[in-house]
């Protein structure tokens, strides 16, 4: 990278015009060149305690193979045969991409649906963290930008956090961070991030998805009647039915669901029948009334 400190000379005095900002990886060489448009020079040079520096009448030219130094601060110095002198500290950002990022719960176990939760972004050995920013994703959806508040120029560990409170839909979802160095304008094109592995969310939840077919239903006696219930939770939940036993009824399984089928039914089969889905978390409940046609509803008859 050249770096050119323009110094421009008048009877009163020296100015340098427009010193730029180097922006540069740690470990990688900077060159800058140190100017004056001074026609008679008494002395000019560089000041620094790393590198070479090359110097003739009109410039000074100091370079470093590898800058590693996170307080170098080279200085210009221009003393002219008339005027004062000019001394100008060049503006060098050092910077270094993160060893590693990772994200964890702060909390042990798995979540709740509903609960909150706090995730955290550790970032480790990064440089200037001033500069950095930290992004949390959802899958592919950014959910929040942390601006980091530091102004350590050296290399230091960081943490970022994020509170969220998990829906069902957020099971094996995977929120990762990703840290990046913004530069400024003489910093590269692009800015040097560095991206977490996924943190895989197990999110557990009652069964908000139970279902029953039917809450109440009337029926002419010596009819058929079937019942079915179905639960979604996590983990998956366990299904059965509470009823009143009795011979024309038969309980059955097929995928997901348990169904209850009453043939030719009668009054003995009326009464209450519940469906209740229960997990680690939690149970849910539904009941179905079975009313035969002709029969008061309050002789129905309530199991638990």
């Amino acid at each position: 990278m050249l770096l050119r400190l323009d110094v421009k000379h008048s009877i009163s005095q020296l100015s340098v015009m427009t010193p730029p900002e180097v922006v540069v990886k740690f470990g990688d060489p900077v060159a800058i060149n140190c100017s004056t448009a001074a026609t008679t020079t008494f002395r000019m040079g560089w000041e620094y305690s790393a590198g070479k520096a090359t110097v003739n009448n009109s410039y000074a030219f100091w370079k470093i193979d590898k800058l590693e130094d996170w307080t170098l601060q080279p200085i210009c110095y221009v003393y002219p045969d008339i005027g004062s002198p000019c001394i100008e500290t060049a503006s060098i950002i050092l910077y270094q991409t993160p060893d590693l990022v990772s994200v964890s719960a702060l909390e042990d176990g798995p979540m709740e649906a509903g609960s909150t939760y706090r995730l955290k972004c550790d970032i480790y050995n990064v440089a200037p963290a001033h500069n950095l920013s930290v992004k949390w994703y959802r899958d592919n959806t950014t959910l929040y930008t942390d601006h980091i508040t530091t102004y350590d120029v050296t290399p230091r560990n960081v943490t970022s956090s994020l509170t969220i409170t998990p829906l069902r839909s957020d099971h094996r979802s995977l929120f990762r961070c990703k840290a990046e160095l913004h530069l400024g304008p003489r910093g590269p094109e692009l800015p040097p991030t560095a991206a977490s592995a996924p943190f895989v969310a197990t999110v557990l939840c009652k069964c908000p998805q139970q279902r029953s077919v039917f809450s109440h239903t009337k029926l002419t006696p010596d009819r058929d009647v079937t019942f079915d219930c179905s639960a979604e939770g996590n983990p998956d939940p366990e299904i059965k039915w509470i009823y009143k036993p009795a011979h024309n009824l038969k309980e059955t399984t097929e995928g997901r669901q348990k169904i209850i089928t009453v043939t030719a039914a009668t009054s003995t089969n009326a009464g209450f029948y519940i469906c209740v889905a229960t997990n680690k978390v939690g149970n849910v409940t539904r009941t179905v009334t079975l009313v035969m046609r002709g029969m008061n509803t309050h002789s129905a008859e309530h199991f638990s």
